[in-house]
């Protein structure tokens, strides 16, 4: 039997199809937003020196690549976007004796500093901001740091939405197959 237009649970159907391609296509998108930022890259060539003057690199970062000079010894950078409350994971490699630190948008240390090669795992802050600090011991150093989060449960309605779509899309195939 064919589906028309003026049947009962057509417009359920049509909406729980929207409803979970909405779905998918959100997570697909957040999912792309990955990315690698390489110090060289950002004006000047340096990352900010100190917190208050230190570089917003955005959502969706993912990898960092840096280098310390003998000079400055210190590079700051923000990541903002993250999900408050989620679990990250800081993986850092470096070469000559550099540290780094995390710190929320406040300057309040996080975690204490880690060193070569070192893992740092905390809760992000309710802001979604993470702070780094780069720091090494009169040497030229390069770091090359990675960021992955562990989202906390997807909010209940989107869960409810997914199983109104699916059993509505049950219902109908099940009332209409008869």
């Amino acid at each position: 039997m064919k589906i028309s237009e003026n049947q009962p649970g057509v417009t359920l159907k049509k909406f729980a199809r929207g409803l979970m391609t909405t779905t998918c296509l959100t997570a697909a998108a957040t999912a792309m937003q990955a990315s690698t930022i390489n110090e060289t890259s950002v004006a000047g060539a340096d990352f900010g020196n100190t917190f208050a003057v230190r570089n917003d690199l955005g959502a969706g970062v993912t990898e960092v690549i840096g280098a310390i000079n003998p000079t400055s010894d210190v590079d700051w950078f923000r990541i903002d976007g993250l999900t408050a409350g989620s679990t990250f994971t800081i993986n850092g490699v470096f070469t000559g004796g550099a540290r780094y630190g995390i710190f929320d948008n406040a300057n309040v240390n996080l975690v204490p500093l880690a060193t070569n090669p070192g893992t740092m795992t905390g809760t992000v802050p309710t802001d979604g901001i993470l702070v780094v600090q780069v720091i090494q011991n009169e040497a030229l150093a390069t770091y090359d740091l990675t960021l992955g989060t562990t989202a906390g449960t997807p909010e209940p309605s989107t869960f409810g939405g997914m199983a109104l779509a699916l059993a509505g899309g049950l219902t109908l195939r099940r009332r209409y197959k008869k």
